[in-house]
Formats: C-alpha cells, sequence, structure tokens
C-alpha cells in the first residue's frame, strides 16, 4: 500500500493508506503514533441534540482542534451539526461525548468564508460504501 506522511502532534509520521475512494475524495491512513489509543466508531444512528465534537487537523502544538456543536439532524445517509469547522478540518472525526466517531466530516460546508455548521457522513455508511475499514 502506498505510504504518506502525517503531520501529528507537532512531528511526522509515516502513515500507510489502508484504502480510498478517490471518487469520493476519501481515505483510510493507518499511523502509529505510539500510545494513543484507536479511535472507538458508534454502532448507532445518535438522536438530534447530543453533544458532538468535530475534530480536525491544525497547526501548533497539538495539531488538532476541536469544534463542539449539537447533532441537529440524523439519518442513515448524512449527520448535520451546529459545529463550525474549517477546510481543514474536512475528512477529520465527528464524535460523541464519550468520544466515540459517529461520522466523517465531509466538504460540503467546510472552508467556507466564514465557516459555517457542517455535514458529516456516518461512520458506518463511510465504512461500507466509501473504505473496508479494519476490524
Amino acid at each position: 500500500a502506498p505510504s504518506v506522511s502525517v503531520h501529528l502532534a507537532g512531528s511526522d509520521h509515516t502513515g500507510t493508506v489502508y484504502s480510498w475512494d478517490a471518487a469520493h475524495d476519501f481515505a483510510l491512513v493507518i499511523v502509529d503514533a505510539g500510545s494513543i489509543p484507536a479511535l472507538q466508531f458508534s454502532n448507532e444512528v445518535p438522536a438530534p441534540g447530543v453533544t458532538v465534537w468535530a475534530v480536525g487537523a491544525a497547526s501548533g502544538q497539538f495539531g488538532a482542534t476541536a469544534a463542539k456543536g449539537q447533532l441537529t439532524a440524523a439519518s442513515a445517509q448524512n449527520l448535520t451539526s451546529s459545529a463550525v469547522y474549517g477546510a481543514q478540518a474536512t475528512g477529520g472525526p465527528l464524535v460523541d461525548a464519550e468520544g466515540r466517531v459517529m461520522g466523517v466530516l465531509t466538504a460540503a460546508t467546510a472552508g467556507a468564508q466564514p465557516a459555517t455548521p457542517g455535514q458529516a457522513a456516518p461512520v458506518r455508511l463511510a465504512c461500507v460504501q466509501v473504505v473496508v475499514c479494519p476490524r
């Protein structure tokens, strides 16, 4: 599999492209970053009103940023939240209050100036239709 360089927590790491879908501009990259625990996936279609965090890449010491919001709409095809994020967050996780990944942030509104609330593909939909997620 192809390898890529991933900037994480102030340093570069080599990641392996596990799977990708060029038509959807989506890739699953596996990065060995030491003792950082793996994210857990949510198996639920969440109800509107739950607290969510849009997590994305950022420059600086920690290499990430998070925007808090509320889930405003949810279906098996799409998650909409009030969390405002920029283009750097596209492809990042939308997580619930327990840190479980609910969705993958999409570029539908990311990067808009000013930044606007965003959309996410439910994580299981992304795993089934876009890439094959590891177990």
